[in-house]
């Protein structure tokens, strides 16, 4: 059972053995001279949205209030891990732009602190815009993760992701191209399968994945936990048996065949990441930290290679 943490506001800091920080490893790239070592911060709690896929039993925190810690709190977290190493912070909110005001106050403190250490975290492209992530990049942001989901309008209604559908990817495609201008990576995230995705919408979500400027990308598998909107507003979902939303086990709810889902999931990573463009540009991007983080490197690689394995593992027959 999880509960909702109200005075979150004045909880103290967190200090965390050497152990503990070597625990937390993140495999994201970032463009580092140097060998990352991570630290885990939370700033906020809560989420004021309302993705009908969105589950308890993988955000960070519970509820639709935010709550955030305060600012000096994290900074004194920040100088700890500091102290000990770390040189990547991962903001872990569910959504740190959801409270755009105290992020001011949060990145107008980090570069007061002359901490000068790199920092990622999740947002909401429809809470972003040139002027916070100018803010954002000079307080020493280095990645964001953007829920993008799907390039169907249809998809996207149905995710209850936006109540603007039909702007979404004007405004994602407006805030890619500022960090871009502003050396901001960009991993965007996108689930296929869901009961309203069929071979137009994913294909409209192949299309949107490669095309839009993108760092990074990731996908996820539709997963209606038990938790979610989708599952308690529906009777007709088929049991789920795999709780893994990255799992090649996966219960397909969409209207194409499991094996198209699959299809879909491995060309979408073959075009983005084998783009000869996109990969020159990714050795230049990435070199200082290749050089220095080999071993993360080389898991990021094997996990690829392990997604171009799949193609040979489809079964035409729905499973």
């Amino acid at each position: 059972v999880r509960h909702r943490f109200e005075d979150f506001e004045n909880s103290p800091p967190i200090s965390y053995l050497s152990s503990e920080v070597d625990f937390y490893q993140y495999v994201f790239p970032i463009k580092i001279n140097q060998r990352l070592k991570w630290g885990h911060i939370l700033a906020t709690r809560g989420c004021p949205h309302h993705c009908s896929f969105c589950t308890h039993l993988i955000r960070e925190s519970y509820g639709s209030i935010m709550r955030h810690k305060n600012v000096g709190t994290i900074i004194s977290e920040i100088k700890m891990l500091s102290s000990q190493g770390v040189n990547v912070i991962a903001f872990a909110d569910d959504d740190l732009t959801g409270d755009i005001p105290f992020l001011k106050n949060l990145c107008s403190q980090l570069i007061e602190s002359g901490l000068n250490i790199s920092w990622t975290a999740h947002a909401r492209i429809d809470e972003c815009n040139e002027e916070i992530l100018s803010l954002m990049k000079k307080s020493g942001c280095s990645l964001i993760r953007f829920g993008l989901e799907s390039g169907s309008e249809e998809v996207l209604s149905f995710y209850n992701k936006t109540r603007s559908p039909q702007k979404w990817w004007k405004q994602a495609n407006s805030i890619i191209k500022i960090c871009n201008s502003l050396d901001i990576q960009v991993l965007g995230l996108f689930i296929l399968g869901s009961p309203k995705d069929n071979f137009k919408t994913h294909l409209h979500t192949a299309l949107k994945a490669i095309t839009s400027g993108l760092d990074l990308i990731q996908l996820h598998f539709y997963t209606p936990y038990e938790d979610t909107i989708v599952h308690l507003r529906s009777q007709t979902h088929k049991e789920i048996t795999e709780l893994d939303h990255y799992s090649w086990n996966f219960n397909n709810h969409s209207q194409s065949s499991k094996a198209m889902v699959q299809f879909f999931y491995v060309l979408i990573y073959i075009l983005f990441y084998l783009n000869p463009f996109r990969f020159l540009k990714s050795i230049k991007n990435y070199f200082s930290f290749i050089l220095h983080n080999m071993e993360l490197a080389t898991g990021l690689v094997k996990s690829y290679l392990l997604i171009l394995t799949q193609m040979f593992r489809f079964n035409i027959k729905e499973r």
